[in-house]
């Protein structure tokens, strides 16, 4: 008996050890805020029409640019919350309608084009903030953006599908 615990004590141990080790070693994934390599609340990357946050920190602005252009952000931040809220409650809304046992073309008819009036509002906030920043920029900040634009690649628009890859030609 004392010599099965001498053996398998120390492999035990070991065992108990490596686990510990692998469990302490793992690392809790750092979350970035928009505008400094991460993604925020807006998802994955800024839409392809607007200003990617990335660019402001390659213009040179000035501190009070700087300062106006975080107070625009934050006040389309700010303006557009109750929209996505509503957003949010016409999903749930047509997600209740495509679950239950009769579906209602009408009422999801209702649901699509308010939910298009909400979208458009945002889209409206988005722009008048986008024309704001241009406002703020000078004429050598703007030919400097309009060249980072110009270098960043071509996404096709949301709802097509995008390869993971570059294809490949065809015979």
């Amino acid at each position: 008996m004392k010599s099965y615990l001498k053996i398998f004590m120390p492999m035990a141990a070991a065992i108990i050890l490596g686990s510990l080790t692998i469990s302490f070693a793992q690392t809790k994934a750092e979350t970035k805020p928009f505008g400094k390599g991460g993604h925020g609340d807006f998802g994955k990357m800024p839409p392809p029409n607007g200003f990617n946050p990335r660019f402001f920190e390659q213009l040179g602005l000035t501190d009070a640019q700087k300062t106006q252009i975080q107070t625009l952000m934050e006040n389309s931040r700010s303006a557009s919350q109750t929209y996505f809220e509503k957003l949010r409650a016409f999903d749930e809304q047509l997600k209740g309608l495509t679950e239950s046992e009769a579906f209602d073309e009408a009422q999801a008819r209702q649901i699509l084009k308010a939910k298009a009036d909400v979208q458009i509002e945002l889209d409206l906030i988005r722009l008048k903030t986008d024309a704001a920043v241009y406002d703020l920029l000078t004429a050598e900040q703007i030919a400097k953006l309009d060249l980072l634009k110009s270098q960043r690649p071509n996404f096709p628009p949301r709802g097509e599908f995008r390869p993971d890859f570059p294809p490949t030609e065809q015979k």
